[in-house]
């Protein structure tokens, strides 16, 4: 069975900008199934028309950790 985005809600999402990254802490729901934790990233890039583009989330740094803590906390309330 394919992802049905109108299956997936969204519980929580607040976005966090450190340095030159964005990321992005969400909790979706599927289909009222657990709740579970997402983090995006996106960097900031000067070239492109909205500022932002995707990118991997791979390591973070000990400031981005600090950053997003209490939000993590936040939404762990709420799953």
């Amino acid at each position: 069975m394919a992802f049905d985005k109108s299956l997936d809600v969204e519980k929580f999402k607040q976005t966090v900008v450190v340095g030159n990254s964005k990321l992005t802490i969400s909790v979706h729901s599927y289909k009222g199934g657990t709740p579970k934790l997402q983090i995006g990233r996106s960097n900031k890039d000067e070239t492109s028309q909205y500022g932002w583009t995707f990118a991997k989330q791979g390591r973070l740094t000990g400031a981005e950790i600090d950053a997003i803590l209490p939000v993590i906390n936040q939404a762990r309330k709420i799953m």
